[in-house]
């Protein structure tokens, strides 16, 4: 808007004008509500990550409960660690003590940080697969007779061994001097196409935090953890950290019969309130997707590694970005049907632009299945098939109202499939000759999908060459739905953000920076064609562009003036 004024007002260009960014200030009511129950969700969220790592402290002179550890009887604290067969720590107690630390403190200074590495026996019905071993950490204050009972325990469990799945076997071989190897035999240990794995290394950790807690407004997962007593004292809770665990980290280290001693590595250390509630939050959601949403292990360890592997600040930027990304999405997607929806004519439109997307969607769907991918990512990629698919239906439906620009809009596109066919049929032709001769594969098929695969994202971009090409011809970009654009090319400098931080495919990660480029022709031909006020509106223009023809004179007198 101030880029318009501006150059109202001086009579002078402006790039932002040019490209059309102050379309985008006149947003329509369904727009302008997707964007306020946004901006509640966002306000909704940060009261509640923020009450998560600063708890409402009670009034002055309220009646509340204090931590234990900072009255003058805080006590000095005992630790046992034992593992055992037995689920329930009550039940355990009767085993040998694996680890033991005499005595620690806990104070406003922080808690006393120990470490240690053990050798663990495996009992026989562990290795047969018949059992499985748990450890279990038992902290008490120190009494001064080892026969008295103490007045209270705080006690944790954690499993220290898994059934993964069994990793599927390596079927890929070259075709052109190779034998298709044969699935090995499934063995009679195997436990539902599961094994068991060690867990190598346990993370105790005592919830360090003084906050005075009303009797009246206790958080109900602080309530459910920590111990609350007569004389308004609270004692904080151990826990033993299984969000950091990665299966990926885990499954190298399997359990069969003659696995007979493993190492394990345990700590014992401090975390804030604020820490601990969020990541035990965060562990009950991903139970949550793999029960009820399909996710399976993988998708769960990216998650894992996205929060542990991230420093604080860029993990505060990418929950933010990732925020926007959903808004992005939502508002493309509500654009993109709006406006195909209200299209007559084809004009200025590619229907070979069009095809190509398909084809790749169709491609990477059917790879996504090959690989057997997350349930959640081929939703994701067939719902934009089905978008597509129905573009594509809409354009075949407006072959009848042809009008003349329509014609050449059709010439102009037949002469980009022409001239892309040509450059890339050796692109394509190399490219599979090469991962037939380099690189293995489980047999033709996927040869075939592996090799259009990497063609996809390799060269990606070709889907949109010929809408640039008839933006060429046409000295024109009017029929561009700009809103659309806008919000995807926003999502495509988010998703170059997550080409750092998430482990993905060197090619997947190449393909979000050449989307970049495709954008920047994009605004590149916004600058150098201006809008022509005289042409008429079409169906399925956003409101704001219509508003754009108007105010399109700019342009021109500027050249006047020059």
């Amino acid at each position: 808007v101030g880029g318009w004024r501006q150059s109202q007002q001086y009579k002078t260009p402006c790039l932002i004008t040019s490209l059309g960014f102050h379309s985008m200030g006149a947003w329509s009511a369904s727009t302008l509500g997707v964007i306020a129950l946004f901006t509640a969700y966002v306000c909704y969220a940060s009261f509640i990550l923020r009450s998560f790592f600063v708890p409402k402290s009670a009034a002055p002179g309220d009646l509340c409960y204090r931590n234990l550890f900072d009255t003058p009887q805080a006590p000095k604290l005992h630790l046992r660690f034992y593992v055992s067969t037995e689920k329930r720590v009550r039940r355990a107690y009767g085993g040998a003590t694996a680890w033991e630390v005499a005595e620690f403190e806990y104070t406003r200074d922080g808690v006393d940080t120990k470490a240690e590495t053990l050798n663990v026996s495996i009992p026989r019905n562990v290795q047969q697969g018949r059992a499985s071993l748990y450890a279990h950490v038992v902290v008490m204050p120190v009494m001064p007779d080892a026969t008295t009972n103490p007045p209270w325990t705080m006690q944790a469990t954690s499993p220290l061994t898994r059934w993964l799945p069994l990793p599927p076997p390596d079927l890929k071989y070259f075709l052109l001097n190779e034998t298709k190897p044969v699935p090995p035999p499934q063995r009679p240990e195997d436990k539902d196409q599961k094994r068991l794995h060690w867990v190598p290394a346990i993370k105790m950790q005592m919830v360090w935090d003084f906050t005075c807690f009303s009797t009246s407004q206790v958080p109900g997962d602080v309530h459910r953890h920590f111990q609350f007593q007569q004389g308004h004292t609270y004692v904080p809770a151990v826990t033993i950290d299984e969000f950091h665990v990665r299966n990926d980290q885990i499954n190298h280290v399997p359990i069969n019969t003659t696995t007979t001693e493993l190492e394990l590595q345990v700590s014992l250390g401090p975390v804030s309130i604020g820490w601990w509630r969020m990541f035990a939050n965060l562990k009950d959601s991903l139970e949550m997707m793999k029960n009820n949403m399909g996710a399976d292990e993988k998708d769960t360890d990216d998650v894992r590694r996205m929060f542990t592997e991230t420093s604080p600040l860029l993990l505060a930027v990418t929950m933010v970005v990732t925020l926007l990304h959903t808004l992005f999405d939502i508002l493309a997607f509500k654009n993109d049907v709006h406006f195909w929806r209200e299209r007559k004519t084809p004009e200025g439109l590619s229907l070979r632009g069009i095809v190509y997307s398909s084809f790749c969607q169709v491609i990477v769907l059917l790879y996504l299945i090959e690989n057997e991918s997350s349930f959640l990512v081929r939703i994701s990629v067939a719902l934009g098939l089905v978008i597509e698919l129905w573009k594509l239906v809409r354009m075949w439906s407006m072959k009848d109202q042809m009008s003349e620009a329509a014609k050449r809009t059709e010439k102009a596109d037949g002469e980009a499939g022409t001239w892309l066919l040509l450059v890339l049929s050796p692109c394509i032709l190399g490219y599979a000759v090469y991962a037939l001769l380099y690189e293995r594969h489980t047999g033709w098929y996927g040869w075939l999908i592996t090799s259009l695969y990497g063609l996809v994202f390799t060269l990606g971009f070709v889907a949109m060459t010929p809408q640039l090409f008839i933006n060429y011809r046409m000295k024109s970009v009017d029929h561009m739905p700009w809103r659309t654009l806008i919000y995807r090319a926003l999502n495509t400098f988010i998703d170059d953000l997550f080409a750092f931080i998430i482990t993905m495919p060197t090619m997947h990660r190449l393909s979000t920076f050449r989307d970049d480029i495709v954008f920047f022709i994009f605004l590149y031909q916004r600058w150098i064609y201006p809008i022509d006020k005289t042409r008429t509106t079409e169906p399925g223009d956003d409101d704001d562009d219509k508003d754009v023809r108007c105010k399109s004179s700019l342009h021109k007198e500027t050249k006047k003036l020059q």
